[in-house]
C-alpha cells in the first residue's frame, strides 16, 4: 500500500489536464486550461495570470523559456511565451 510520509497540496486556478517535466531546469509545470503553474524542488516557483480564453498547448521549452498556443482551437489561436525563471508571460489571450 502507498501511504507518503508527507505530501503538499498543490493549488492551481483551474483543473490539471497535462503535466510537462522539464528535467533539464527541475521543473514540473503542471497546465490548466488557463494557466500554468510551476513546481520546482523548493515548491511552487510561480503561476502565470490567465493566458487563455478557453485551452492552453505547450509546445515547448528551450533557453529559458516555454512556448505554447493560446486558445488552439479557436479561430485565432494566440501564440504566448513564459519565462522560466519569473513566470514573466509574453503573448496569449489578453483578458483583464
Amino acid at each position: 500500500m502507498l501511504e507518503p510520509e508527507g505530501f503538499d497540496v498543490v493549488l492551481t486556478p483551474g483543473p490539471v489536464v497535462a503535466a510537462e517535466e522539464l528535467a533539464a531546469e527541475a521543473v514540473l509545470l503542471l497546465v490548466t486550461p488557463w494557466a500554468i503553474t510551476a513546481v520546482g524542488i523548493s515548491g511552487v516557483l510561480w503561476t502565470t495570470p490567465r493566458i487563455a480564453i478557453d485551452g492552453l498547448r505547450v509546445d515547448e521549452a528551450s533557453d529559458g523559456w516555454v512556448g505554447g498556443v493560446a486558445d488552439p482551437d479557436d479561430d485565432e489561436p494566440r501564440d504566448f511565451a513564459v519565462e522560466l525563471a519569473t513566470g514573466q508571460v509574453v503573448g496569449g489571450a489578453m483578458i483583464a
